[in-house]
């Protein structure tokens, strides 16, 4: 029926875009169980529209969330645009939960099945941070969260009813997300990023990029904004003049992580 369709489209594009306001606010029980409305509701899209059609999945299940990238090798002739549409839109979020909560997820036991899963997205952010790394003079690449304003925030985790509340202040009212490497020292830069994310300074219109160089550190920090409380930072070695030479390869690559992480493709396929 047209009402039963119309509205199954309606509850998966809103859980979409839940999942994209809860991101922005790394509220980890809150996406994930946006993530299992939306996979499911996706998973019984062609009972609604084309009953008995049955869609290949053979994509491992991530166990702490119980979802995973929804199939879009369907043949096309049987598929609906809208239906491909949404797919895309679903596991670019779902790229985008493996990275913010990257730690957690880790933590909980299931590292390894995030990297499969990774390989499996369009954009496998955690292997295109650790290049970054490796291939050229970045020596961090890291998301910073601003808490400043959300009421009792702790963490990214759920916390039990009467469990002690200590309210983040200062530098800790900006966690790190993910830091590739997870080693990096971030003590003498801590107070520099959080200035440079405060004070919001102009970014370049070509690139979305905000560039600062500190000379007492000998070090370049390209900064961006890619959620309302999430800023991409890169910190960069450059000892000498020569070296910032080099940066342009790293500012293109951060330019494109930048424009993925803010789903501009997924506005680009509709005006396509």
């Amino acid at each position: 029926p047209i009402y039963q369709c119309y509205w199954s489209e309606v509850g998966i594009l809103s859980d979409l875009m839940k999942i994209q306001h809860q991101l922005s606010n790394w509220d980890f029980l809150q996406v994930t169980l946006s993530v299992q409305s939306s996979h499911s509701k996706l998973s019984s899209w062609c009972g609604v529209h084309h009953p008995g059609v049955q869609l290949p999945d053979s994509t491992p299940r991530l166990p702490s969330i119980r979802s995973r990238p929804v199939p879009q090798n369907v043949p096309s002739s049987s598929t609906p645009p809208l239906y491909k549409w949404l797919c895309t839109f679903h596991n670019s979020l779902l790229a985008k939960f493996t990275l913010y909560f990257y730690q957690i997820l880790g933590d909980n036991g299931v590292l390894n099945n995030v990297k499969g899963l990774h390989s499996k997205f369009e954009t496998d952010y955690i292997q295109r941070f650790h290049s970054l790394v490796q291939t050229t003079n970045t020596s961090c690449v890291c998301l910073i969260f601003d808490s400043n304003g959300i009421e009792g925030f702790q963490g990214p985790e759920y916390r039990l009813p009467g469990s002690p509340n200590m309210v983040l202040t200062g530098l800790n009212s900006y966690p790190t997300m993910i830091s590739i490497p997870q080693d990096f020292d971030f003590l003498p830069h801590k107070a520099n990023i959080v200035s440079m994310i405060m004070s919001r300074g102009l970014s370049s219109p070509s690139t979305g990029l905000s560039t600062h160089h500190d000379t007492k550190l000998y070090c370049t920090y390209h900064l961006a904004q890619v959620d309302p409380r999430v800023t991409l930072v890169a910190v960069l070695s450059t000892t000498t003049s020569r070296t910032r030479e080099r940066d342009s390869p790293v500012v293109t690559t951060l330019t494109d992580l930048v424009s993925r992480l803010r789903l501009h493709h997924i506005v680009q396929i509709l005006k396509s």
